[in-house]
């Protein structure tokens, strides 16, 4: 049977230059381009890349998908050399090979160490992770939502085969309001304590999507609100406490013993 779309969401999400560099090439750009070159032999309707807005670099503003990217770090350089590979076999092929662009995704299975689960998970056990600058901004969009996007990136028709899209909100949450957000739905009495913590060399303060070639060529716009969302993810959180004790274990807060998936997860 041939498959109609491939969704390419695999990465390897590590930045140094120093001792990450030959696995991020072979993983990000290499294998990408032989799964892309093997979708294109199997004749499929659309392969479809997931990129990352660290492609843009520390712009402070909501950067539309064609501006330069001014990439740093050896992932962030990875997945815009990624991207440009798709782009340039999708024009040269015809088949649809769009890039979507992620924001910061979040929701049910976020790997533990992430912000939005460390913060939830500390905050159902009475406490913080170590915290930052609470001004720092980000655009965090459901992870359903970004599904969607990625089934219309799939199956629409697009003017350019190899069209990159912007997937996040288009509003941006500090660190601070969504401490409060989790506060207030956890309960937690703990005070926040914010402190320096050393630039990773590619981060920046500000990030937040511009959406619009999405909403104009997708018909796609995010449509959780991030409370709504929060508050999906620590009902998820607690519906199994087996799952709960994955989360704890993976952040130092329960026992060792519970760091794999609980059965009833693993399918």
């Amino acid at each position: 049977m041939r498959p109609r779309y491939v969704f390419h969401l695999a990465a390897h999400g590590a930045y140094s230059w120093q001792t990450d560099a030959a696995r991020i090439a072979r993983t990000n750009l290499e294998a990408t381009r032989a799964l892309a070159l093997a979708a294109l032999k199997a004749d499929v309707e659309a392969f479809v890349h997931t990129g990352s807005s660290l492609e843009y670099g520390r712009k402070r503003h909501a950067p539309s998908e064609d501006e330069p990217t001014e990439p740093e770090g050896a992932y962030a350089v990875s997945k815009a050399a990624a991207t440009a590979l798709c782009r340039d076999l999708a024009r040269k092929s015809g088949i649809r090979m769009p890039t979507l662009r992620l924001y910061s995704i979040y929701g049910p299975w976020e790997e533990p160490r992430r912000l939005v689960p460390s913060l939830l998970v500390h905050a159902t056990a009475g406490k913080w992770p170590p915290l930052a600058n609470p001004n720092t901004a980000r655009d965090f969009v459901w992870v359903e939502d970004a599904i969607d996007a990625l089934l219309i990136a799939a199956s629409r028709p697009l003017a350019d085969p190899g069209a990159i899209f912007n997937i996040g909100t288009g509003r941006q949450t500090t660190l601070g309001e969504i401490v409060d957000i989790v506060r207030a739905m956890t309960g937690c009495e703990a005070e926040p304590h914010w402190q320096s913590m050393p630039d990773r060399g590619w981060d920046t303060d500000i990030w937040q999507a511009d959406t619009r070639h999405a909403a104009t060529e997708l018909g796609w716009t995010a449509q959780t609100p991030l409370r709504t969302g929060l508050r999906e993810t620590v009902q998820w959180l607690g519906k199994d406490r087996d799952r709960l004790d994955f989360y704890r274990a993976n952040l130092d807060l329960a026992d060792t013993r519970h760091r794999q998936p609980p059965a009833s997860d693993r399918g």
